[in-house]
């Protein structure tokens, strides 16, 4: 979503016409649109067949569909409306981008909808961020960064996690509460990596075995590598206590 004079607007693609590699670019839509609604703001929708008026009436024969489309999805968000918007946006100015991932949000409401109800807990481990981000969208195939609309289907697509916006909705649920996120490499400390990679270091008489291992341990848990980087997020029933691995260590070894 991209901050504009006129609201919120949403980054779409669209076809490239013209001689891009990639055949695809990306456009902002005309005005607010039922995503920016739903997460962010609650602007007038913009009305598609105004955006269309400058095209041949023989080309927007889908308009009056795309309408009753958009007058449907409006009724589910006037029921919306009163839950709230989960991205906090009171300070935004104008040029301000925010990524919103609404598969990762839906996600941790079920989860957590399942431990309302049933108990238990989930822990949450990938790499982000305790807020959210501007633009963080790429493309990786064959271990390299590639143009995010370069082969669909055949690129994978990535983005950093929102940790907080994924905390909001999960205890927005009864009975749920969460700990952290912290870093993996704290949380791997409290977990007893530590005293793991003693155990399977005293198992091995291998220089070379040794060696790997210790890189790995330190792939897993430095700050410059996975450990900062990559966070852990737990939710859990609210008849559960402290969950392991999410208690405070000496600031030595912590990493902030």
């Amino acid at each position: 979503m991209v901050l504009v004079c006129s609201g919120w607007c949403e980054r779409l693609v669209d076809i490239d016409f013209e001689n891009g590699g990639d055949h695809f670019r990306f456009v902002l839509s005309p005005g607010p649109t039922p995503a920016t609604r739903v997460y962010i703001g609650r602007e007038k929708l913009f009305d598609p067949s105004k955006a269309l008026a400058h095209v041949a009436e023989t080309n927007i024969s889908g308009v009056e569909d795309l309408k009753k489309m958009q007058d449907t999805v409006v009724q589910r968000l006037d029921v919306a409306d009163a839950a709230g918007t989960p991205v906090r946006t009171a300070q935004a100015q104008v040029g301000d981008r925010i990524e919103i991932s609404p598969v990762s949000i839906a996600l941790v409401q079920d989860m957590a909808k399942r431990i309302s109800q049933s108990g238990g807990a989930a822990l949450i481990v990938d790499y982000g961020y305790d807020h959210p981000s501007e633009i963080s969208l790429r493309g990786i195939k064959n271990h390299e960064f590639v143009s995010v609309l370069r082969e669909p289907g055949e690129v994978d697509l990535s983005i950093d996690v929102d940790f907080a916006t994924l905390r909001r909705f999960a205890t927005a649920e009864p009975k749920v509460k969460s700990a952290g996120p912290v870093g993996q490499g704290m949380f791997l400390k409290n977990m007893g990596i530590e005293h793991r990679l003693a155990m399977l270091l005293q198992n091995t008489e291998s220089e070379k075995v040794q060696e790997d291992l210790f890189s790995s341990y330190e792939r897993l848990v430095e700050p410059e590598q996975m450990g900062t980087i990559f966070k852990a997020m737990a939710l859990t029933h609210e008849d559960i206590g402290q969950p392991v691995g999410f208690e405070e260590i000496p600031t030595e070894t912590s990493e902030q």
